[in-house]
């Protein structure tokens, strides 16, 4: 079972005075929450009716009798509709289990996660927890960075909520909340201890403050600082580092903060909150100029692997030359499944789709095996040393070239 009947009351006045100060957190009953799987600093959502729901932290696990009894303060109820106690849903699920599509949560009024991740890179993750019509283009944002430094396998996370009347209320959950627990696709990577992390978010600025805030743990805020200025030069874009009392909740500094604690010993974490105004108006260059700052700082990829050189087009540009103009080798092309048979009899999957739209290229790691056309369209970044390539291609209808094969002459 992940959801139950719940009873909706109000917070306790006499034991209870931060919850009811906190509309996006809840307390339950400890032995009923685990029945769905959830446990105390875990995210649920809360249902009153079919078009009033929201997300909500379990910032507090007490014994209730009746057990079903869920208590929130007045703003927490507020942001069901109602100031009422009422009978509603709890329920395990925080993003939706099968949505993936942007355009599905947006026709469902629904909460998505989404991540590309290819296992193994350390250097940086670009993240966006409040994407879609919560902080809007802050998602944009990370998928960009993501996507100048994707020759680098940068790793990219985020979460996209739309619902009519109200994203923001309905799925924001604050940065020190997030729990991995209740994202699968950030509890594959939490422990990976990112190198760099980089978080951007919107926020409203009271007078006084600039339009961008660029805060965190990093060494790197001030520099990126300096390079969103220069982004937005001739534009009336402010951006500083966080004063400690004039921004008190903005700092993005708490080793509780997601984008801390994705990072090795939570001291690589930044966190960028913007105006309105800043995101859609200067929301790429902001992004270029952060993408900027860390692609000195990020290794080509680790040891052994091949990385492309040039953008995703021009790979698959390359991997369909290779499909038109080999032959062979013989019996080790499956062009109906994608597939490639290695030399040790293993296949691998050259275009993976993956969910959401986007594919990753996973050219075997031998390519000395499958010659393109002269000249190379791709340059690749090879092992170093290359392994000795054979006299003859056996089993392939394509002569070897004479510069190719001296090697064992």
């Amino acid at each position: 079972m992940t959801t139950y009947d719940a009873s909706i009351r109000k917070a306790n006045k006499s034991t209870q005075q931060d919850l009811i100060k906190q509309k996006e957190h809840c307390s339950a009953d400890l032995e009923k929450l685990a029945t769905v799987g959830r446990a105390l600093r875990h995210q649920v959502r809360i249902k009153r009716n079919d078009s009033e729901y929201g997300l909500y932290t379990v910032s507090e696990v007490r014994q209730e009798s009746p057990d079903d009894i869920v208590r929130m303060g007045e703003g927490g109820r507020e942001r069901l509709g109602t100031d009422k106690e009422f009978a509603g849903t709890l329920d395990s699920q925080v993003p939706h289990p099968t949505f993936t599509d942007e355009q599905k949560a947006r026709d469902y009024d629904e909460f998505i996660e989404q991540l590309e991740d290819n296992g193994r890179h350390t250097g940086l993750i670009a993240i966006a927890p409040h994407g879609g019509d919560i902080e809007q283009y802050t998602d944009l944002q990370a998928e960009h960075v993501a996507s100048r430094l994707a020759a680098k396998g940068v790793s990219s996370w985020r979460c996209k909520g739309y619902k009519q009347g109200g994203a923001f209320e309905a799925w924001h959950i604050t940065s020190t909340d997030i729990n991995e627990a209740c994202f699968p696709g950030l509890n594959s990577v939490i422990s990976r201890g990112f190198n760099h992390a980089v978080a951007f978010h919107g926020y409203t600025p009271e007078p006084g403050q600039p339009d961008i805030l660029v805060g965190g743990t990093s060494p790197l805020r001030e520099e990126i600082v300096m390079a969103i200025k220069d982004a937005v030069a001739g534009s009336d874009i402010t951006v500083e580092l966080p004063d400690p009392i004039r921004d008190k909740g903005f700092n993005g500094d708490s080793l509780l903060n997601i984008v801390n604690r994705l990072t090795a010993n939570r001291a690589g974490g930044v966190q960028i909150e913007q105006s309105l105004r800043a995101r859609s108006s200067q929301g790429q260059d902001i992004a270029d100029a952060v993408a900027n700052v860390y692609n000195p700082k990020i290794p080509q990829g680790p040891p052994g692997t091949i990385e492309p050189q040039t953008p995703r087009d021009a790979i698959l540009e390359q991997y369909l030359v290779l499909k038109a103009t080999l032959v062979g080798p013989i019996g080790k092309i499956d062009l109906s499944n994608e597939q490639i048979t290695l030399d040790d009899g293993s296949k691998t999957t050259v275009i993976v789709n993956n969910p959401g739209g986007s594919t990753t290229i996973n050219f075997p790691t031998n390519p000395p095996n499958f010659f393109a056309p002269f000249p190379p369209i791709v340059e690749w970044n090879l092992p170093d040393p290359q392994p000795p390539i054979p006299v003859t291609l056996e089993g392939t209808k394509q002569p070897c070239r004479s510069e190719r094969c001296s090697i064992n002459e």
